[in-house]
């Protein structure tokens, strides 16, 4: 019996993977030690979720995948690969991050991509990009206790990252948090 049950929408974004887990171990360290006061409400992000967001793509049906995955391919072959470095720590409302140097490249790239993939229908950002690298989400209260955690760290220089492709991931919100799955990568410089 056919059912009528719409297509389920893919919640996506645009990303590169975060390697530098081992320099940012001391920081991480240091937050699950406030993580253990459930109180705080203090969330630090699985190693194999941080990464740098190039473009939230929001929710997606499944029939618009093919038209993404051609114009990330394009959009991938024509830029070349680039190197950023990582630096500091910031705070938004209810997170902590650890920043990304701006470049040219990286403003390129976001750009082309706002560009492009408004062909299909995906709005572009209107807000500045802030790039940067969630490392914990929290309760509001926590905020001052990750402040004098996050003050010994702003001024520390993570590393460079070598960026020679980006992903297309699919984001699921569970009960735990969220988790990122890797759906497909682009190499950068049509490799």
């Amino acid at each position: 019996m056919p059912t009528n049950t719409p297509p389920k929408l893919l919640r996506c974004f645009v990303g590169i993977k975060f390697p530098l887990l081992q320099q940012i171990n001391p920081l991480l360290n240091a937050l699950a030690v406030p993580a253990k006061d459930s109180e705080l409400k203090l969330r630090v992000m699985p190693p194999k979720n941080l990464h740098l967001t190039l473009k939230f793509l929001g929710s997606i049906e499944p029939e618009q995948e093919p038209a993404l995955s051609t114009i990330l391919s394009t959009v991938a072959a024509q830029q070349s690969k680039f190197q950023l470095s990582s630096g500091g720590v910031g705070f938004f409302k209810d997170s902590l991050w650890v920043g990304i140097n701006p470049s040219n490249e990286l403003s390129d790239l976001v750009s082309t991509l706002n560009e492009s993939l408004a062909a299909i229908g995906l709005q572009p950002e209107t807000k500045p990009y802030i790039p940067h690298v969630t490392v914990a989400r929290f309760a509001i209260v926590a905020k001052p206790k990750l402040q004098r955690i996050a003050s010994r760290f702003e001024n520390t220089q993570w590393g460079e990252i070598n960026v020679s492709k980006f992903h297309l991931y699919r984001s699921e919100t569970l009960t735990s948090g969220a988790m990122y799955y890797i759906i497909n990568k682009y190499e950068l410089g049509g490799t």
